[in-house]
């Protein structure tokens, strides 16, 4: 339900998922309820009502795991500033937790801004994790505009390690000397409508 109310940006919902942070209904452990409080504080980002910031901040004040405190620091940053990008930016650099930095570019890639791209580019190029690599990649799809596609072509000229690691993301760890180069290009594809394959030329 938070995921609906968050990707439909509907406004009435944001003090009843904000007030629901805060009850002590939601006081249970365990994976599926920390799933859902996150839903819901991304529900929160989207609908992006402000009124709702100083609940956000007394849920991030009351004793919640550090994982949820990233989440929450994630959303106040988009409630709160008017250029969030720069702030952003500190987190995913801050950050340590792998799943939580893909949450971060998640949101960076919603802003069509050069700081993004730049900072996704080298990440997609350079970053000794597998998974940080694949993010960026698919942040840059997500951007899609003009710069964000040439940056991603010009990937396929690196060659790269299948030494990366791999901690999250798959099942079975791929090849990833064949793997990246074929998102790459599935990735183009998906944005561009046309199949230029593999070869950056």
């Amino acid at each position: 339900i938070p995921m609906t109310f968050g990707k439909l940006k509907y406004r009435p919902a944001a003090p009843v998922l904000a007030k629901w942070l805060n009850s002590p209904v939601p006081a249970v452990t365990g994976a599926p309820h920390a799933f859902t409080v996150e839903m819901t504080l991304n529900a929160l980002a989207e609908i992006a009502d402000p009124s709702v910031t100083n609940a956000v901040q007394q849920y991030l004040d009351s004793g919640i795991s550090p994982s949820l405190q990233a989440a929450a620091r994630r959303v106040l940053l988009q409630l709160t500033e008017a250029d969030p990008v720069p702030g952003l930016l500190g987190l995913l650099d801050k950050e340590t937790y792998e799943p939580e930095r893909a949450e971060i570019i998640e949101t960076l890639a919603k802003h069509k801004d050069e700081r993004v791209a730049t900072r996704l580019v080298e990440m997609a190029a350079g970053s000794e994790s597998a998974f940080m690599r694949r993010e960026a990649i698919v942040g840059l799809r997500h951007i899609g505009d003009r710069r964000s596609l040439l940056a991603l072509a010009s990937l396929l000229d690196l060659t790269f390690s299948n030494d990366l690691k791999a901690e999250w993301g798959w099942k079975g760890k791929p090849d990833f000397r064949t793997y990246f180069p074929d998102t790459i290009a599935m990735c183009l594809r998906q944005c561009t409508k046309q199949d230029f394959g593999t070869n950056r030329a």
